[in-house]
C-alpha cells in the first residue's frame, strides 16, 4: 500500500475515479504536491541502495492508463511532480521519448526515465514485462542470459542522454552498462567466496541469511548470494519474501538448469564452495517430497554430499545445540537422501558414521521425533522409546480435569493411530465426566466438536471396533441435540433491536415483490458490482473476523465454518472468479491482502443478515399469488404455518425450474436417461448451476443472473441456506420462526422463476 494512499477517503476517491473514468484529477495533483516530499538523489550509490520509484509516478500511471488526460488541463505548482506526470505519460506510451526527455531536469528523475526507456527495449527482446529493470546498470555478464540487441541499436541515444545525468559515481553505472552492451565477459576474481565463505559453506547455509552484495557484481555472484536468502522446510525451497502480487524474492522459479550451468562455468567446475551452494539448491528446488525415481537425477555430486557431512560433523564437534543441528539445512539435506534412497556406500565415511552415532546418542524425545520425521536412521532402542513415549500420553488422561487439557490431549499427533478399544473406553468416560462436571457452558460446543473430530479420525485405526465408534458418535450427537444444545443456546446473551419501518417502506417492499421479484432479490442478496465492492471494503476493514473461526450453534450439532466447500460447487467458483476480478479492478482500494477464498465466507455471512428482511413481506399475500399462478392443488392458507404447507411447494418450484431450463435449451433430463430403467431428471440445483454458468460466461458478472443465484443459494446450496434439503431431511427450518422464514423464501423463489418464465413468453410473442 502506497503511503500517499493510506488515507481511506483519498484511496477511495482515487480508485473509484479510475474505475469510473473520471477526468477531474486536479484534486490529486494538489494533494500530492501538498503531501509528497521528493528526495532528489545526488549519488548513484545512495540511489542504488533504495531503487525506489517515487510514488506519484505509479499513481499517475494508473490514472493515465485508464483515461487520456490533457496535461494543459492540470495546474502544477511543483516542477518535480509535473516531471513525474510526464514520466507516467511516457510509461503509458502517451508521449514519445523525444518529448519526455526534453521535460525532465532533475538528475534522479532523468535516471528513472532512462531506465524505463531501456527496460521497454529490453522487454521486447527478451519477452519479459518488467516495469523498471535496473540490473543492466548493476550486474555485469547479463548478456549471457539476456539479449541486448534493441539496446545496442539505440545505444547512441542512450549514451547521449546518460551523459546529461550528473549524479556522483554515475561513472560506475556507465561502466557496468557499457560492459553489458559490448558483451565483455567479466571473469571471477576470487573475492566473493573469500568474503562470504563462512556464510555460504555452512551446515545451515540455507536459512534466510540476507547477505549484502558489493557494487557492480557479475550476475552470477549476485545470484549466489541470493541463493542463501532461501530456506528448505523439508518439502520445498522457500523464498525470503513472498509479495502480495504473487512475485517472490529471490525468484527461485527463474533458476533454470542453463542459469546454474552458467554459474558453474563462472566460478569454475571444481569450485568446492560455489558447487556446494549451486548443487544443493538444484536438489532442493527440483525434488518432490515423495519416493520418486526422478529425484535421483537431481542428487548432488559425491563431493558436495561429503561437504554436508563434513559441516554437520564440524557443528557436532563444536557442541552446538542439538535443536540447531537437527533443524539445519544440511541435516534436512541428509534426510532427503534417505527419503530418496540415495545413501550409497561411497558416502559412508567416518563423518557419516559419526553423524549416525550422534543421532543414536540423543536423549531429548523431541529431537528424536524430529529425526524420525526426517526419516533418518534412529536406533531400535530409540524407536521403542518414542513408541513408549506415545503410550505414556495415554496415562496422562487420568489427571485431566478441564476441557482445555482434554482438547489438547485429543489433538496430539497420531493419538488415534495407536489407541486400543480399552483406551477408547477411557477417553469416552473422561468426556462424560467433563460433560457432567464443572464445565463452562461456553466451552461445550468446542468440546463436542473436538471429540467428534477425534472419533472421525479413529475410523482409520483398524484395531478399533467400528460399531463401537458408530455408537459413540450417535451417542454424543443425541446428547447434544436433546440436552446440551438447549443448555448452550440458553447461556448466550440475546441481543435484540427493536425498530419500526414506515408503512411506506413496507408497502414499497411488497410492491417490489409484486412488480419485479428479481429486484427484491437484489436487496436480500446484493450482487451488483457497487454493493459487492462495498462488502469487500467492510471485510477489509474488519480483518480479525476473517482470522478467528466462527462456531455455529445448531440443533443437530455445533459446527466450525471457516471456509466454503468449492468441490462440485461451480456457482461458488464463479463467485471466487468475480471477487478476483474485482480485486484486480479495484486494486489499491483494499488494505489487507485477503484471498478470494477468505472473502467469500464473509460475503455469505453478510447475506444471512440481509435475508432477515424477507419477514417484511406479507406471507398471506405471497401465498395467494402462488395459488393463482399454480396449476396444482395446494393446501388452503393457514395462519399457523406447518411443515406440509411449506414442503408442498418444493415440487412446484422444481417443476418450474425444469421449464425455465428447457427454455434456455438445457435438458432437464440426465444424459442417456431414456432407457428401460425409466426417465431420470437432472436435479434442480444442477439445472440452475448450468443456467448461472451460461449467463456468467456471457455477461462476466453475477447480477445478470441475480434471480437464479438467489434461488440456487437459498434453496439448494449447502454453503448457504439450502432450505429444500435441510427441511426435507429434518435438519433445520422445522418450526416457528425458521419455518416461517423458509415459507417466505420458497414462495419468493417460485415467484422469481415465474417472472423469468413470463418474460420469456413475452419475448417469444414479440
Amino acid at each position: 500500500m502506497k503511503d500517499l494512499l493510506l488515507d481511506k477517503k483519498i484511496r477511495e476517491r482515487y480508485i473509484l475515479g479510475i474505475v469510473n473514468g473520471s477526468l477531474n484529477w486536479q484534486w490529486l495533483i494538489d494533494y500530492i504536491e501538498r503531501e509528497f516530499k521528493f528526495k532528489n538523489w545526488k549519488d548513484w550509490y545512495d540511489f542504488k541502495r533504495i531503487l525506489r520509484i517515487p510514488e506519484p509516478i505509479d499513481i499517475f500511471y494508473q490514472v493515465i492508463k485508464n483515461e487520456k488526460i490533457d496535461i494543459d488541463s492540470l495546474h502544477f505548482s511543483n516542477k518535480y511532480i509535473k516531471q513525474m506526470w510526464y514520466i507516467a505519460c511516457f510509461c503509458n506510451n502517451e508521449i514519445s521519448w523525444k518529448e519526455v526527455s526534453e521535460q525532465i531536469s532533475d538528475d534522479s528523475l532523468k535516471l528513472i526515465l532512462l531506465d524505463r526507456y531501456i527496460t521497454q527495449l529490453f522487454n521486447k527482446d527478451n519477452n519479459v514485462s518488467f516495469d523498471f529493470y535496473w540490473n543492466f546498470f548493476i550486474n555485469t555478464n547479463l548478456f549471457q542470459v539476456y539479449s541486448f540487441e534493441a539496446i545496442q541499436r539505440n545505444q547512441v541515444i542512450i549514451k547521449r542522454y546518460l551523459n546529461t545525468i550528473k549524479l556522483c559515481h554515475i561513472g560506475e553505472l556507465k561502466k557496468v552498462f557499457t560492459l553489458n552492451i559490448r558483451k565483455i565477459k567479466q571473469e571471477y576474481n576470487g573475492k566473493l567466496l573469500g568474503q562470504y565463505n563462512n556464510n555460504l559453506f555452512s551446515y545451515n547455509a540455507f536459512s534466510f541469511q540476507y547477505l549484502p552484495s558489493s557494487n557492480n557484481l557479475p550476475w552470477q555472484e549476485n545470484l549466489l548470494i541470493n541463493m542463501v536468502d532461501t530456506k528448505y522446510d523439508g518439502t520445498k525451497l522457500l523464498p525470503a519474501i513472498h509479495f502480495s502480487n504473487g512475485s517472490d524474492y529471490p525468484n527461485i522459479g527463474k533458476w533454470s538448469t542453463d542459469v546454474l550451468k552458467y554459474m558453474k562455468d563462472y566460478f569454475g567446475q571444481d569450485n568446492t564452495v560455489s558447487n556446494f551452494v549451486i548443487e544443493t539448491v538444484y536438489y532442493f528446488k527440483n525434488r518432490v517430497n515423495i519416493r520418486c525415481k526422478k529425484n535421483k537425477k537431481y542428487i548432488p555430486s559425491i563431493k558436495v554430499i561429503k561437504c554436508h557431512l563434513q559441516l554437520l560433523v564440524k557443528a557436532i564437534d563444536q557442541n552446538l545445540a542439538a535443536k540447531e543441528i537437527v533443524s539445519s539445512s544440511s541435516m534436512y539435506f541428509l534426510g532427503c537422501l534417505f527419503k530418496d534412497h540415495c545413501v550409497s556406500s561411497d558416502i559412508k565415511n567416518s563423518n557419516y558414521r559419526k553423524i549416525i552415532n550422534w543421532i543414536g546418542m540423543q536423549t531429548d524425545i523431541l529431537i528424536e521425533k524430529k529425526l524420525k520425521f526426517l526419516q533418518l536412521p534412529i536406533s531400535k532402542h530409540n524407536q521403542i522409546w518414542i513408541e513408549e513415549s506415545d503410550k505414556r500420553r495415554l496415562v496422562s488422561l487420568e489427571i485431566i480435569e478441564n476441557t482445555v487439557d482434554f482438547t489438547r490431549y485429543l489433538n496430539q499427533d497420531n493419538l488415534y493411530n495407536f489407541i486400543k478399544n480399552s483406551e477408547l473406553d477411557k477417553i469416552s468416560k473422561k468426556f462424560m465426566q467433563l460433560l457432567h462436571g464443572k464445565v463452562n457452558v461456553k466451552d461445550l460446543p468446542d468440546l463436542f466438536i473436538d471429540y467428534a473430530k477425534f472419533l472421525s479420525k479413529c475410523f482409520n485405526n483398524n484395531k478399533l471396533d467400528k460399531s463401537k465408534l458408530n455408537f459413540e458418535i450417535i451417542k454424543i450427537q443425541q446428547l447434544w441435540e436433546n440436552y446440551f444444545f438447549k443448555k448452550s443456546n440458553g447461556s448466550m446473551i440475546e441481543k435484540s433491536l427493536e425498530f419500526s419501518l414506515p408503512n411506506k417502506v413496507v408497502k414499497g417492499f411488497q410492491e417490489e415483490y409484486e412488480k419485479n421479484p428479481i429486484k427484491l432479490a437484489a436487496q436480500l442478496l446484493p450482487l451488483s458490482e457497487e454493493k459487492f465492492v462495498r462488502e469487500m471494503q467492510l471485510i477489509d476493514e474488519t480483518p480479525l473476523l476473517s482470522i478467528f473461526k466462527k462456531v455455529e450453534i445448531e440443533r443437530v450439532f455445533p459446527q466450525i465454518k471457516s471456509s466454503v466447500e468449492l468441490k462440485h460447487h461451480k456457482v461458488e467458483m464463479l463467485f471466487i472468479k468475480y471477487i478476483r476480478y474485482l480485486q484486480t479492478r479495484y486494486q489499491g482500494l483494499f488494505f489487507n491482502s485477503f484471498s478470494a477464498e477468505d472473502i467469500l465466507p464473509r460475503i455469505l455471512d453478510s447475506y444471512y443478515l440481509y435475508m432477515n428482511n424477507i419477514f417484511i413481506l406479507d406471507k398471506k399475500a405471497m401465498y395467494k399469488n402462488i395459488l393463482i399462478s399454480n396449476k396444482y392443488l395446494l393446501s388452503p392458507y393457514d395462519e399457523e404455518i406447518n411443515l406440509g404447507i411449506v414442503t408442498q411447494l418444493f415440487p412446484v418450484l422444481e417443476d418450474k425450474i425444469r421449464h425455465i431450463a428447457a427454455r434456455c435449451i438445457i435438458s432437464p433430463f440426465k444424459n442417456n436417461s431414456f432407457n428401460d430403467t425409466g426417465v431420470k431428471y437432472n436435479d434442480p440445483s444442477s439445472l440452475l448451476m448450468k443456467i448461472i454458468c451460461y449467463i456468467y460466461e456471457d455477461k462476466k458478472d453475477l447480477i445478470s443472473a441475480q434471480g437464479f443465484i438467489f434461488v440456487y443459494l437459498v434453496m439448494y446450496d449447502s454453503n448457504f441456506l439450502n432450505i429444500r434439503n435441510e427441511l426435507i431431511h429434518g435438519r433445520r427450518f422445522l418450526e416457528k420462526t425458521e419455518l416461517e422464514f423458509a415459507f417466505r423464501c420458497t414462495m419468493l423463489s417460485i415467484n422469481i422463476i415465474d417472472y423469468y418464465l413470463a418474460n420469456h413468453n413475452k419475448n417469444e410473442d414479440q
